[in-house]
């Protein structure tokens, strides 16, 4: 089992900081930085590599290899259905479960980087009176589900040809651009669905799930309200009326429902030393403080309409 390290600190009550604050992508700075930017973009580590091009070409096999024939969408046949709801709930399993063993049940890397000082934990506020209980079920139970049903719906609409279509073949430019914006889309979408879930009534009734969490795992990330998962995973809809592949929407619907285990591991990466780009420090502070950071440090949406918190000193409420 590993120590912590040097790098960061750790206040009275064994809660860690890195010794930077949180901060946004280079992409929207000012002046601009080519440089910095490219790096960015091309980088180990940045925007494309390796996450977005893991999805990718997750997206691209599933498509390939474990999509059922559009045509037998047409009639909604329930095999097809069932079919891509099993495989979806082997994805999450497996995703959120690696993310899990390595960090939380082997404990690979010790506490090191780890935000909270504790462990997952049990009480009564859980299903289950277990915390990693309680975010399985509503990941598995709800979020599968709904992801699923959104993948369900736009095929049955791409076979009754009512949806707009994409063909690499013929607009390839197009169809890498797409893939490209289609994370700034679904952060942007995530911003402004989550301020809306902040809203007092949301924030009790729904959201308040998803923030049984201040110590959050993997399991966390997905563990919401089915009213939650509703407006969550309704940014797909874009592919209805913006032309997109079959691709884009895998893309799209995967890096929504499989990466939020690796927004919500409670460690600040890169961990194992460098090789693992994960973490999301942004993100933990939102947990923590509740009223910050609704948005992502991809597009600077909270710097903009004054919701940021970056860690350092003491959070105000917005």
């Amino acid at each position: 089992m590993r120590v912590d390290s040097d790098f960061g600190t750790r206040d009275e009550k064994g809660h860690w900081k890195p010794p930077y604050p949180a901060g946004f992508s280079p992409l929207f700075s000012s002046p601009v930085r080519i440089g910095r930017t490219l790096k960015w973009l091309l980088g180990w580590g940045g925007y494309i590599l390796p996450m977005y091009l893991f999805y990718a070409a997750l997206a691209w096999l599933t498509y390939t290899y474990f999509q059922p024939p559009i045509e037998s969408f047409a009639p909604l046949e329930p095999s097809s259905v069932g079919y891509m709801l099993v495989r979806n709930l082997i994805l999450a399993l497996v995703i959120y479960g690696f993310y899990h063993l390595v960090l939380y049940t082997w404990k690979l890397h010790g506490r090191d980087r780890k935000f909270h000082p504790a462990w997952q934990q049990k009480g009564k506020k859980f299903l289950f009176n277990n915390q990693v209980a309680d975010n399985m079920f509503y990941t598995l139970v709800s979020g599968v589900p709904m992801w699923t049903a959104y993948e369900v719906l736009y095929f049955w609409l791409v076979a009754r040809g009512v949806v707009p279509g994409l063909s690499f073949q013929e607009r390839p430019v197009l169809f890498a651009v797409i893939l490209l914006v289609i994370p700034m889309w679904r952060e942007t979408h995530f911003y402004f669905a989550h301020r809306l879930l902040h809203w007092k009534p949301l924030l009790r009734l729904v959201h308040s799930v998803h923030h049984r969490n201040p110590n959050p795992g993997p399991w966390s990330g997905m563990s919401m309200h089915p009213i939650e998962h509703v407006l969550y995973f309704s940014q797909l809809l874009i592919h209805l009326v913006v032309p997109a592949h079959p691709i884009h929407l895998l893309y799209n619907s995967q890096i929504t429902a499989l990466s939020p285990a690796r927004g919500h591991i409670g460690f600040e990466g890169p961990l194992f030393d460098g090789f693992w780009p994960t973490g999301d420090y942004y993100h933990y502070l939102h947990h923590k403080h509740v009223s910050c950071n609704y948005g992502t440090g991809l597009i600077p949406w909270d710097r903009w309409l004054g919701t940021f918190f970056d860690g350092e000193g003491t959070h105000r409420t917005k």
